[in-house]
């Protein structure tokens, strides 16, 4: 995967995860101006924690890996490359005209170099190829067929590509939660906290079943605890 697309996929993820750390930050303020020191703002300090811990590990977790794939484009030798490939001064001429990124080889570039681990030579002539490995003649079509080192390549290009995908997944996710909790930072500047109504409507769409079980649970306890300081007062 070329690294003009990683690079700014890993810039803009690491972004977001400052921007999602001063979100949550926000939000905890907003807890202790509307809620005070009481069980429920514990319970809504518990909720946001878990919420943003699970969205920022994910996040976290791409950008490791976009940056590692990262480094692999720009290193001259990568430890996840196959022995055998040409460094990046050599391959810079034929993936530039290929097509592809300086810095991270395309397979038509790989495949333009002579298989290695062999004394002979490839040579081309018309529509026909022939190669020589120690002065015997081979198959005329065993120089068509893609080396080990390009398919090891593929593969490798493969796996970048899925975990872009997922990375860009995991940046979609993000700013669609941290809009949500943008909205509900809204509602609480116009004290609607104070009113019990803690869950924004597009927070409720980002939650799963389990989440939205978990979140009843605590809305039970917190009824639950209400009831008994009620019952606490009518005793004294």
């Amino acid at each position: 995967m070329a690294s003009h697309v990683l690079v700014p996929l890993y810039d803009r993820l690491q972004a977001q995860l400052g921007e999602a750390v001063q979100l949550y930050r926000r939000v905890l303020r907003a807890h202790r101006t509307h809620l005070g020191a009481t069980p429920m703002r514990q319970l809504a300090d518990k909720f946001a924690r878990a919420e943003f811990r699970a969205h920022l590990a994910a996040a976290s977790e791409a950008a490791t890996h976009i940056s590692t794939a990262s480094a692999g484009c720009k290193h001259t030798e990568d430890p996840d490359v196959p022995p055998g490939f040409p460094t990046t001064g050599e391959a810079s001429e034929s993936v530039q005209s290929d097509g592809g990124s300086p810095g991270c080889p395309s397979a038509s570039a790989i495949a333009a170099f002579p298989p290695f681990g062999g004394s002979g030579s490839v040579t081309r002539s018309g529509d026909a190829a022939q190669e020589t490995l120690s002065g015997e003649r081979g198959d005329p079509q065993s120089a068509n067929e893609p080396t080990g080192n390009a398919a090891a390549l593929h593969a490798h290009q493969a796996s970048g590509a899925r975990e872009v995908a997922e990375a860009e997944n995991v940046s979609k996710q993000l700013d669609l939660f941290t809009d949500a909790w943008r909205e509900y930072l809204a509602f609480a500047d116009k004290r609607g906290l104070r009113l019990g109504r803690h869950l924004r409507p597009a927070q409720r769409q980002l939650l799963s079943e389990d989440q939205k079980q978990q979140l009843q649970s605590i809305k039970d306890a917190h009824r639950l605890f209400r009831e008994q300081s009620h019952k606490a007062d009518e005793l004294q």
